[in-house]
C-alpha cells in the first residue's frame, strides 16, 4: 500500500472510532 492509502485508511478508522464513541459512550443529552 502507498502512504496515501495508509493515511486514508487511518482517517477512516479514526472517524469510525469517533462515531462509535459518540454513539455508545456519549450521554443522550450531549447534543
Amino acid at each position: 500500500m502507498t502512504r496515501a492509502q495508509w493515511l486514508l485508511l487511518g482517517a477512516v478508522g479514526l472517524g469510525l472510532a469517533i462515531v462509535i464513541y459518540l454513539i455508545f459512550f456519549c450521554p443522550t443529552d450531549c447534543q
